[in-house]
């Protein structure tokens, strides 16, 4: 970086009162110089005097920060009024803030179109000699309201590009967004009462934690407490590096113990490295973080000698005034609500909040990108319509000209309706149907896709074996999808072929087995499972329909996949077991 590019930094900054003045004042300075001098003279430009002439632009000038200072302070305003009245619509004052340079050019031609025929029609020189408004005047008054107008068209454009964003953010992200808010919160809570009775790097904990915090590790500590000497290094020997990252330590805890007296002095939370919030945050970056993450929580309130955990070893554990976080917080690992919660489950739950997580922020990203080209398209027909305005101020016979625009645009019409079609449709795709978020697995014309990128015209899509498949949302808008994520446990069934001679106590006997296999994996299935007989072919077989009911839908395919496989295996011992054999030449043969 440059002298100039530093100065810049440090000017940007300093606070904006006092950046703003660094800007304003050596511009208005200069343009006081032609003032001073005209003041003294009768020097003029197209038959008015510097001296008004220049007057004008210095009002303009200083004008433009008095909009930027208008515009800044309107979000306070509007909150301190209408919060008073309705708490509800105090945020939009946040929408006020997103329109800053909009209603800032709205008061900037405001304040110049009202200043303008003022100064240069009624000085004290026009009273004196009363000439009447010159021709350049007029067309420059013109002018001016044709900028107030497109302001104003401008304004109002930005303002639906803002309500169309929160609108879409709240309906289709906010439910998402507050429930893996409250799941993180709820890991930092768990892990800060994990903490509690098992302090960091303790020698309980010290493979996860050196983990979860990387900066902060100094010497490995086995589960029973032992340190693991370095090869080479006799054992209780501090080496240099050791000693380098127990200093890291100790003023990683000095920086926090500083940070939370900044955060008390300003009134604002203040998350310092090693926080169990920050930590929580980092860890659902990686797997085997979170990993990590998911043993000091489980091993931490876990009974010894137990395989799972009980509603009572956390409970037990919080506050009274904590027992409803504690139920909630066991009622969100035990999915399968059978009563108690395993390492697995917890890892299955921690890995799929961190999936859910990047979903989110990636969703949101192409969100924001379909919604700035929106804004695009809608700020070519703000441009128009400004032109339009211009016209319309400027020439009388703007009616001619406005029946020769339309006939142009009407043959146009045949060559960009196409388009103009295409571009409709994937706004109804993308705003209003919005059927899929990225990462969702998504089922369209019999084929299974995970969506990779959503763009205003088009969507990514990645089928299984990895190719990538560009489609047009205006296709898409037109078949049907099914989103696997967005539904709820999820119902498998299967058909088979077996021999005519089957009887029905046999199927009823199979059913019981297969009763039995889901008592028994009652975390991944639930307790039904139902047969029936499908059709007969040709009295030389008939087709069975099985189904069994998952605990959740298939939008983990590696977890999906885990459980058919147990389950098929669990059914075709079952169907060996109570030689239930296939139909066709062969059939009953070992």
């Amino acid at each position: 970086v440059t002298r100039a590019g530093k100065l810049y930094q440090k000017i940007m900054s300093i606070g904006f009162i006092t950046r703003w003045l660094l800007f304003m004042v050596p511009v208005a300075i200069l343009l006081a110089i032609p003032i001073i001098v005209g003041a003294f003279n009768r020097a003029e430009i197209a038959g008015v005097r510097i001296l008004w002439f220049f007057l004008w632009i210095e009002v303009v000038w200083l004008g433009l920060w008095v909009a930027k200072l208008v515009a800044r302070l309107l979000p306070y305003i509007f909150r301190s009024v209408v919060g008073v009245v309705s708490v509800s619509t105090a945020k939009y004052a946040t929408l006020i803030k997103a329109l800053d340079a909009p209603l800032t050019f709205l008061f900037w031609s405001v304040i110049c179109v009202a200043t303008f025929l003022p100064i240069m029609t009624q000085n004290p020189d026009n009273r004196k000699e009363p000439g009447g408004t010159k021709p350049w005047e007029s067309i420059m008054a013109k002018l001016l309201t044709a900028a107030v107008l497109a302001s104003a068209v401008y304004l109002g454009e930005k303002i639906l590009i803002q309500l169309i964003a929160v609108h879409f953010h709240k309906v289709q992200y906010e439910m998402r967004i507050t429930e893996n808010k409250w799941a993180v919160n709820m890991f930092t809570k768990l892990l800060e009462h994990s903490r509690t009775m098992f302090p960091r790097f303790g020698g309980d904990f010290d493979e996860e934690d050196a983990v979860l915090e990387p900066g902060a590790f100094s010497g490995l500590r086995t589960k029973a407490g032992r340190k693991q000497s370095t090869p080479g290094t006799p054992g209780g020997t501090v080496t240099p590096m050791q000693f380098v990252n127990g200093a890291r330590r100790v003023l990683q805890v000095g920086a926090g113990v500083l940070g939370g007296v900044a955060g008390e002095v300003t009134g604002k939370g203040y998350n310092q490295a090693g926080s169990p919030y920050q930590i929580v945050v980092e860890a659902l970056l990686t797997k085997n973080a979170s990993e990590a993450l998911a043993r000091r929580i489980w091993l931490s309130f876990v009974q010894e000698g137990n395989e799972a955990l009980l509603p009572e070893d956390m409970i037990d554990v919080f506050d009274s005034a904590e027992k409803d976080a504690a139920e909630a917080a066991f009622t969100f690992f035990d999915d399968d609500y059978n009563g108690d919660v395993s390492l697995d489950e917890i890892i299955m739950k921690i890995h799929e909040v961190a999936r859910e997580r990047k979903a989110i922020s990636s969703s949101l990203k192409d969100t924001d990108s379909a919604i700035g080209k929106l804004d695009n398209v809608f700020c070519l027909i703000v441009f128009v319509i400004a032109i339009f305005i211009l016209i319309a101020l400027l020439d009388t016979s703007f009616k001619t000209i406005l029946t020769t625009s339309a006939t142009g645009l009407l043959s146009l019409s045949f060559i960009f309706g196409a388009t103009c079609q295409e571009i409709v449709a994937s706004l109804i795709f993308v705003f209003v149907k919005h059927p899929f978020d990225v990462a969702d697995r998504c089922i369209i014309s019999g084929n299974t896709y995970i969506v990779q990128e959503m763009s205003l015209m088009f969507t990514i899509l990645k089928r299984g074996d990895g190719t990538q498949v560009q489609a047009p949302n205006s296709l898409l808008n037109t078949l049907f999808i099914d989103n696997v994520r967005r539904s709820a446990a999820m119902l498998e069934t299967v058909k088979i072929d077996v021999d005519f001679a089957t009887s029905f106590e046999q199927i009823e006997l199979l059913r019981l087995e297969m009763l039995d296999f889901v008592r028994h994996e009652s975390r991944d299935f639930h307790n039904a499972f139902d047969i029936s007989i499908d059709n007969f072919a040709g009295l030389s077989k008939m087709t069975i329909s099985m189904a069994i009911k998952h605990k959740s839908n298939w939008q983990n395919d590696a977890l999906r996949c885990q459980r058919r496989n147990k389950w098929m295996c669990a059914l075709a011992l079952a169907i060996k077991k109570l030689n239930i054999v296939s139909a066709g030449p062969g059939a009953g043969d070992s």
